[in-house]
């Protein structure tokens, strides 16, 4: 897998820096949350759009590196596509960073 480069705004208690990082892999947690019911109950709103639900909760799985990006347009191959507010843990020099993304889902490719 061939790694990135991005941009980004570290803020801690010492003050904000912007750095760039290189990002080698990248892993999708996926069917997840802090309220299992709440899990259950999307699961089963998108069984109803015809959306096959995981053998098991939650799922995580390698994507490229190159899907990281922090531009502020991303391409969509249709217009079911929209983004979602995700958490983002991101491991560089010694430390684990937690900021937010988005990914985005397409729910006519998901049925």
């Amino acid at each position: 897998m061939s790694s990135i480069k991005i941009k980004a705004k570290f803020i801690s208690p010492s003050g904000a820096a912007d750095n760039e990082v290189t990002i080698h892999s990248a892993i999708i947690a996926g069917w997840t949350g802090r309220d299992p019911a709440a899990v259950q109950k999307h699961i089963k709103e998108l069984q109803e759009l015809g959306v096959k639900p995981p053998a098991t909760t939650p799922i995580f799985y390698r994507v490229a590196a190159a899907r990281i990006t922090t531009a502020e347009s991303v391409e969509a191959t249709g217009t079911a596509s929209s983004g979602e507010v995700e958490y983002v843990l991101l491991q560089t020099g010694g430390k684990l960073w937690v900021g937010v993304g988005s990914d985005h889902t397409d729910r006519e490719v998901e049925t």
